[in-house]
């Protein structure tokens, strides 16, 4: 095995620092990413509006 393979099973990371910065489009993405994992409906029928919505929303 690599010396680098074994350093990241022993650090469980990768042996460098990944310093990219996202984009606007990237962060806009992660923050509704983060939001429709705490999305709460009260019955099938809103998340089903909340999905139709969405669909309409990104093919027009």
């Amino acid at each position: 095995m690599s010396m680098a393979i074994m350093m990241v099973v022993k650090e469980k990371a990768l042996p460098f620092e990944i310093k990219k910065i996202p984009n606007r489009v990237t962060i806009e993405a992660m923050n509704e990413a983060r939001s429709a994992m705490n999305a709460r409906f009260n019955n099938a029928d809103d998340l089903i509006y909340d999905i139709e919505k969405d669909r309409s929303k990104s093919t027009s």
